[in-house]
């Protein structure tokens, strides 16, 4: 019976030795800086104003929101976009306007000591959703673009503090995708 013992725990020691005991990350909603921006090329002092959204998702609300049709999204009667608490503490969705004679950028701050923080992390979030109505921007383009989904989730980027930067551009959102785990 003690040799059986000595052999499960050399498997044991053999198995965490090779990696087969591997290290697994729970998820959990991190602290970081993002910068949602205007990209310097392409938007004139005279281009027309966007409302930009950024909007806190648990995976589930990712998948429906990601389903959701941008165009109908920024509609003025639009019950989805309205139904998504834009104040207070347990505020989910983040509205501004940028312009490019104007404001061309919103810093947001993910620290745990800010109660939407708390809110977000005890609701579980995980990423960030932004949406820019670029229809007077780039009557073009198409209105899937005009979303990007940013991961918030510590084990895709580690102990970062600063993420890259979402950047909005005539036409599209453009999301940094975390690093490539080793």
């Amino acid at each position: 019976m003690r040799l059986l013992g000595q052999m499960a725990a050399l498997l044991l020691g053999l198995g965490f030795a090779l990696g087969l005991g591997g290290c697994e990350c729970t998820s959990k909603l991190g602290e970081y800086r993002v910068v949602v921006k205007l990209s310097d090329a392409g938007f004139e002092a005279d281009s027309p104003s966007m409302q930009v959204d950024l909007v806190g998702v648990t995976p589930t609300e990712r998948q429906q929101l990601e389903a959701y049709d941008v165009s109908k999204y920024f509609s003025a009667d639009d019950a989805f976009r309205a139904g998504l608490l834009a104040d207070g503490p347990n505020k989910v969705r983040i509205a501004r306007t940028f312009r490019a004679g104007g404001e061309r950028s919103y810093e947001l701050v993910l620290n745990r000591r800010d109660p939407m923080f708390q809110a977000w992390d005890q609701r579980g979030v995980r990423a960030l959703v932004v949406l820019a109505d670029l229809a007077r921007v780039s009557p073009g383009s198409q209105p899937s673009l005009w979303r990007g989904t940013l991961s918030l989730d510590k084990c895709d980027w580690g102990n970062r503090k600063e993420l890259p930067p979402v950047e909005i551009s005539p036409g599209r959102v453009t999301v940094p995708a975390p690093p490539e785990k080793k």
